[in-house]
């Protein structure tokens, strides 16, 4: 049994501001990714647009749009007069916004690391003129100068091997409230959220002094993913550790799973065909244990160079311990 950790925050904030109709100077952001759902390795582009709504200069204008945790720096574009730092996360623009230019796109690629939700925040952090419904810098979700993005890696997890997936919420909400594939959990109002099993996680809340509950955050996608172990037990006829052509599996001959510990965590007995199988295993280390029947004595171990072939089992029984990954199959563990 394993217990997972992972932060999921908004995407699509709403702002409500009041209007005096008059025109000054207003910067605000826009961000995208190009793919909702990828995978471990898989390239995610994002677009982070600036835009001039007042149709004034702007100088000493620079954004904050920091490489995304779990993710690795591949490439980024910037328009002329402008750059991107991505070891300090900072696209400066100084004066390039000028009264004739509507927006501004910055484009730059990263490569997925981790599962989970990887999420790109990008923040006006300083400009020399007032704006005239955002302070720069000020972290609100609710101003226009910050946008949010993000994409879900699924998280591989094994709910029937014990597995937990702890989810937490973006820092300083309120009234949260969990959901899982659109329905509401009832009573899950807490900054984190226990899942153990499967389906797409998300959370409404609100922030900031805003009266009206959020949007939907980006989901955290849980999946299936367990792990087996098998796989035979034979008449080694001949007692040579390996199994030959002609020899017979036997049946009903117990088998017992253990963890790292050596606590015995399940047991079962091979079926007609000297087979057994363990299903629903969480990533972690095991052992197998096999009880000899009545009459019988075990074969060598590790004989023959063949793993998928030759007898795992020690003259106690006792395979090596060994590692599963998460969604692994072994099906080599074999007594003869």
């Amino acid at each position: 049994m394993k217990r997972l950790a992972f932060s999921i925050f908004f995407i699509g904030i709403l702002s409500i501001f009041a209007s005096s109709g008059l025109i000054a100077q207003d910067v605000s952001l826009g961000t995208s990714a190009d793919i909702a759902t990828a995978s471990i390795n898989d390239v995610i582009t994002y677009k982070v647009i600036v835009y001039n709504d007042g149709q004034s200069n702007i100088t000493g204008l620079t954004i904050t749009d920091p490489v995304p945790n779990g993710t690795t720096f591949q490439s980024a574009t910037a328009p002329m007069g402008t750059s991107y730092d991505e070891t300090t996360g900072v696209w400066t623009i100084n004066a390039a916004l000028t009264a004739a230019t509507d927006s501004l796109e910055l484009i730059f690629s990263v490569v997925a690391n981790v599962e989970g939700v990887i999420f790109n925040l990008a923040e006006v952090a300083t400009m020399n003129e007032a704006d005239t419904d955002s302070a720069p810098g000020n972290g609100s979700w609710v101003e226009d100068d910050l946008a949010t993005a993000c994409t879900s890696i699924p998280i591989k997890f094994c709910p029937a091997g014990g597995d937990t997936v702890t989810l937490t919420a973006a820092l300083g909400l309120t009234n949260i409230q969990w959901y899982k594939d659109g329905l509401m959990i009832a009573g899950e109002t807490n900054s984190t959220y226990d899942a153990v099993s499967i389906g797409s996680y998300t959370y409404t809340a609100q922030t900031n002094g805003s009266a009206c509950p959020l949007g939907q955050c980006c989901s955290a996608d849980l999946v299936n993913e367990c792990g087996s172990v098998g796989d035979f037990v034979w008449n080694d006829t001949n007692q040579d550790g390996i199994q030959d052509a002609g020899e017979a599996g036997i049946e009903g001959v117990t088998v017992n799973l253990l963890d790292a510990n050596g606590i015995q965590i399940a047991t079962t007995t091979t079926a007609a065909d000297g087979s057994y199988n363990f299903p629903n295993l969480a990533a972690g280390t095991y052992q197998v244990q096999f009880v000899a029947p009545n009459g019988y004595t075990l074969s060598p171990q590790d004989a023959g160079g063949d793993d998928f072939a030759d007898s795992d089992a020690n003259a106690a029984g006792m395979t090596s311990t060994f590692t599963l990954g998460a969604g692994e199959n072994n099906p080599s563990l074999d007594m003869g």
